[in-house]
């Protein structure tokens, strides 16, 4: 049974940090989240047999046995991403027939390259992601789609989301998959795809990995295996991704760094839940330091970018972006309410409907006191109070619903701890 966490789906992490993947890192809980649904959603409903009938899937998904409300409470979709998730299926529908060639395609098989032998194997598993049978060896990954036989090895990868999804940003992934198959079959080229499902279609990104790259992809993964042991955290925009940032050393020196001698006796969790006193202590004393620092840190990124956008990758930058301003209508600009009263008509009395508040009465005060030559102290509150009790016996000044904020404040006796503490 292995002992580290790598797999193939972390491989573009790996190329930056292995740290995360040693036996000894305890990783926290996966956070799941709305798109990572999604994609399962659609993962699992092309795959439900052992060879994808997405026909088969597409027709339960437009029937009343899953509709997009059981698919929401399925899946922990919103509305609106369970209403996606069946335009996703639709389109693949539309598409797949064209693709497939009538083949004997398998999905949602795990494989395991052991980089000692520099052989391969399927491996036997129990659910989804399931690498329980990998040994410390042994890199294993899940292939979405492949397929094998007289016609050559394809291996397709199928993505959702928020795109563009390309061939090189997932191409580690793909390239262990290739090998994979490459030593299973005794191969020479296998071909690797990349299908980014959309409401509006699928777009396909491929190209053929031949000998030369299958052995290249193989010395890599071996090399990377190799290193997780002894590998120490390494920094950088790939931390977003990683699934150790709440206990990794260099974000824990991060919040050293944000809270020096804030929290002698605590740390500021990172990762997890707010179940007790002490935790929420922590965040209360070091949010608003932290968010202090974040705002430090982002004067001086926007200032280090005001010499130059800074690549991001995959070409794309952040920098500096003039926008237009939000355009306003000023109705004392002469002709203005003549304009909107000649093209609305009647309705034109909508459009120019006049609001007010208290800040309103109050410049009305001061104009009017202005006028008066300034009048005399306190003039300005005694007169808007006395406009605003008018408006109340009149009923025109109505309180809001009440609305709640979280601040410090002097407990009452009779008030229960939130968490129980004294």
């Amino acid at each position: 049974m292995s002992t580290h966490h790598y797999s193939a789906s972390k491989r573009e992490i790996g190329a930056w940090c292995l740290y995360w993947a040693r036996p000894d890192v305890i990783l926290p809980p996966r956070e799941a989240s709305a798109a990572a649904d999604l994609g399962t959603a659609l993962h699992e409903g092309a795959s439900e047999e052992a060879e994808p009938d997405f026909e088969r899937f597409a027709e339960l998904v437009a029937s009343g046995d899953t509709s997009p409300e059981s698919l929401a409470e399925r899946y922990r979709l919103s509305a609106g991403a369970a209403k996606r998730l069946v335009d996703l299926v639709d389109a693949w529908r539309a598409w797949w027939p064209t693709y497939n060639g009538g083949r004997a395609w398998r999905a949602e098989v795990p494989f395991a390259f052991d980089g000692q032998t520099d052989t391969a194997r399927e491996l036997p598993s129990q659910g989804q992601r399931d690498y329980s049978a990998a040994t410390d060896d042994e890199l294993p990954g899940t292939v979405d789609q492949h397929v094998v036989d007289e016609h050559g090895a394809v291996i397709l990868d199928l993505k959702t989301g928020r795109g563009p999804h390309r061939l090189a940003d997932h191409v580690r992934q793909l390239e262990h998959g290739a090998v994979v198959l490459a030593r299973m079959h005794g191969l020479d080229e296998v071909r690797i795809v990349v299908a980014h499902v959309t409401p509006d279609g699928v777009v396909v990104d491929e190209r053929v990995l031949d000998a030369f790259d299958l052995e290249a992809a193989a010395q890599a993964m071996t090399a990377e295996l190799a290193r997780i042991p002894t590998a120490e955290p390494v920094d950088g925009t790939h931390c977003r991704w990683c699934p150790a940032r709440g206990i990794c050393p260099k974000t824990t020196a991060l919040v050293a760094e944000v809270l020096p001698g804030a929290l002698p006796e605590r740390r500021l969790p990172l990762v997890g839940a707010v179940e007790d006193d002490e935790t929420a202590r922590a965040f209360i004393e070091g949010l608003p330091l932290l968010e202090a620092w974040v705002d430090d840190r982002w004067k001086q990124v926007r200032a280090y970018a005001e010499r130059g956008a800074v690549p991001l990758g995959s070409g794309r930058v952040w920098g500096k972006v003039e926008k237009p301003g939000r355009e306003k209508v000023d109705l004392e600009v002469k002709g203005a309410i003549d304009a909107i009263n000649e093209a609305l008509g009647p309705a034109a009395e909508v459009a120019l409907e006049v609001e007010t508040s208290k800040s309103a009465i109050e410049r009305g005060v001061r104009k009017q006191l202005a006028g008066e030559g300034g009048g005399k102290r306190g003039d300005l509150g005694k007169r808007k109070e006395a406009i605003l009790e008018a408006l109340r016996k009149l009923g025109a000044l109505k309180r809001g619903a009440p609305f709640t904020v979280f601040e410090a404040f002097e407990r009452k006796a009779e008030l229960p701890a939130a968490g129980g503490g004294t």
